[in-house]
């Protein structure tokens, strides 16, 4: 038997897609998820773009800025 390692996973920041691995993404505090109005997004988000575009709506979820866009391709 053949010990294989793990497939390598990748984490693409949703506004900037800057690409890092899955294990960087956690250890640099990216946001895995965020909503806008009902819609939960399972996007990345980087520290830098999650400080630019997410705020905390008061109840510890982070949500889109008001007048901010969504990501290219709305998710």
């Amino acid at each position: 038997m053949i010990a294989r390692p793990e497939p390598e996973r990748w984490a693409t920041c949703a506004w900037c897609r800057k690409t890092v691995t899955l294990g960087a993404a956690i250890d640099e505090g990216w946001i895995p998820e965020w909503w806008h109005g009902n819609e939960c997004h399972s996007s990345p988000t980087c520290t830098a773009c999650a400080a630019e575009h997410l705020h905390d709506d008061g109840t510890g979820e982070l949500v889109l800025r008001p007048g901010h866009p969504l990501p290219e391709g709305g998710r």
